[in-house]
């Protein structure tokens, strides 16, 4: 175990399908990052995907022009841009106009992408991606992305964490089924991915226990947490935030203050 570490706390969206309309969901994914830009998260990251409704946010820029336009304090990182996807100036200058939207508050996230099937619709293949990404990758954060569901209880928070994750997994495997992968039509156990503190679900103090000791096993000293994933209600992923941010972050924040 090491001692607790200072920390920050970040918000992650994949922009999965809710079953809402786009434009209803583009709305309610806003009104998260507001909510997360008036609490303690200090940054908020956005994924780029494509042809899946894994992502809704084909063009993070455009995206993070709006959340920009919408929150005054968080950071904005895209998680990531897909390079090898893009004409370079053209990159540049959309980055240079996020970073004066947004009044100084971009930080650049690139990368060559997680999946080859989606690298295929631009005419890629693994190898060319792979050697792309080894020329012009960044060095990471140390840290960790959680998905996260808060309650009043742990029942309540498993009783909606259930169906919404069956949901985003079938979103989240929507390619690689679609291409044939082997094993891509199982969907894992929801409960044994908490209890491996892989998803972190409960109750205020059931996933501030969960998120210490991911803390203290791995000693990160950021966090992101997705707390918007498949038909999960905007009002239970609004509440969920709230509550994390009212009762984990502080909690975290001061127990590593307190060990310095």
């Amino acid at each position: 175990m090491t001692e607790p570490a200072p920390i920050e706390f970040g918000l992650f969206d994949w922009m999965d399908a809710s079953g809402r309309d786009t434009t209803t969901h583009y709305d309610e994914r806003l009104a998260l990052a507001r909510r997360a830009d008036e609490g303690g998260f200090a940054r908020y990251h956005v994924a780029e995907h494509h042809g899946t409704p894994l992502g809704l946010v084909s063009s993070p820029a455009v995206w993070l022009a709006a959340v920009a336009r919408e929150t005054r304090r968080i950071r904005l990182v895209p998680t990531t841009f897909i390079v090898p996807f893009y004409d370079p100036l053209r990159l540049v200058e959309e980055i240079g106009m996020l970073d004066a939207l947004s009044h100084g508050r971009l930080e650049v996230g690139i990368g060559k992408g997680s999946s080859p099937v989606e690298a295929a619709m631009f005419g890629f293949d693994r190898d060319t991606v792979a050697y792309f990404a080894q020329a012009t990758g960044a060095a990471p954060r140390f840290g960790i992305l959680r998905h996260t569901l808060v309650a009043d209880t742990d029942r309540e928070a498993f009783a909606l964490a259930e169906r919404a994750f069956a949901e985003h997994h079938a979103s989240f495997t929507w390619l690689w089924r679609k291409a044939g992968t082997p094993g891509s039509d199982d969907t894992p156990d929801l409960r044994d991915l908490v209890e491996r503190h892989l998803f972190f679900v409960g109750s205020p103090e059931s996933v501030r226990d969960q998120v210490s000791h991911a803390v203290d096993v791995t000693g990160v000293n950021y966090l992101a947490g997705a707390f918007a994933w498949g038909g999960l209600p905007a009002d239970a992923a609004l509440r969920s935030l709230d509550l994390f941010d009212e009762h984990v972050i502080p909690a975290l924040t001061c127990r590593a203050a307190a060990a310095r």
